[in-house]
């Protein structure tokens, strides 16, 4: 094998070498999840407050309402009895309906207070910055009985 070609072989090996090794350092961040940890569908408690705790992963919650979008950070928006998620892309994920009690949050709990006896859903969204929801949309929900005291 002549020296020229020798030369280009080991060049074509290191170039493959370093593409792997930089293919490596490139890889796709994770899938944002939420999960309802508490209370537990199907749960009963008692009408009063209700405590929504969720937990995240592959999402950075942070304190940026209003600004523009960065991947793979926002917050959670949270949901009493609404029907239909706003999933809509590029449109800010609030209710339709100004009835629906919901709330922006930078953290991973919310209290909806004075809850009446019944069947309440509550659900949890990730958000953009934007108030945008997540693409594709990362929710969870679950169905409670709220009761009386006594």
């Amino acid at each position: 094998m002549s020296t020229r070609y020798r030369a280009a072989a080991i060049g074509a090996v290191l170039l493959v070498a370093v593409a792997v090794m930089l293919s490596g350092c490139t890889s796709a961040p994770e899938t944002p999840t939420i999960r309802i940890t508490a209370p537990a569908n199907g749960a009963t408690v008692l009408a009063g407050d209700v405590r929504v705790d969720v937990d995240v992963e592959n999402f950075n919650i942070v304190d940026k309402a209003g600004q523009a979008p960065v991947l793979g950070e926002g917050h959670v928006h949270f949901y009493m009895d609404l029907t239909t998620l706003p999933s809509t892309a590029g449109q800010p994920a609030t209710p339709p309906d100004p009835g629906i009690l919901w709330a922006h949050v930078t953290d991973d709990t919310y209290t909806f207070t004075n809850v009446s006896p019944g069947v309440h859903t509550f659900a949890a969204q990730l958000v953009n910055n934007d108030h945008t929801p997540v693409v594709p949309v990362v929710s969870d929900t679950v169905t409670i009985t709220v009761t009386t005291p006594g």
